[in-house]
């Protein structure tokens, strides 16, 4: 006789969100390797040019790499539905363009 295979159901529940670091990115850089999306996040910091002669501006401003994140190509598709709909609400409800 066969034994009866049994299901059991797994619930997946976020942690505290708090004990998370939070970083401010604001630039984005995106490359694929194979069947992996890697999402780069960066922070720039414009120079402050407010009392600078202009031959001593920098001709370069360097991004900060935060955070990279790897990702399949189904849980970027999930992503990018998420922030579509976050993004129109958004939209909806403060104005954004």
């Amino acid at each position: 006789m066969e034994e009866e295979k049994k299901q059991k159901t797994l619930r997946v529940l976020w942690e505290d969100v708090n004990t998370s670091e939070f970083k401010y990115t604001n630039n984005l850089a995106i490359t694929q390797a194979g069947d992996e999306f890697h999402l780069i996040f960066g922070h720039l910091v414009p120079p402050n040019t407010a009392n600078f002669k202009y031959e001593d501006i920098p001709d370069i401003a360097y991004i900060k790499p935060v955070s990279c994140l790897v990702v399949s190509p189904d849980n970027l598709k999930a992503y990018i539905k998420v922030l579509t709909k976050y993004y129109e609400n958004y939209k909806k409800t403060k104005g954004g363009k």
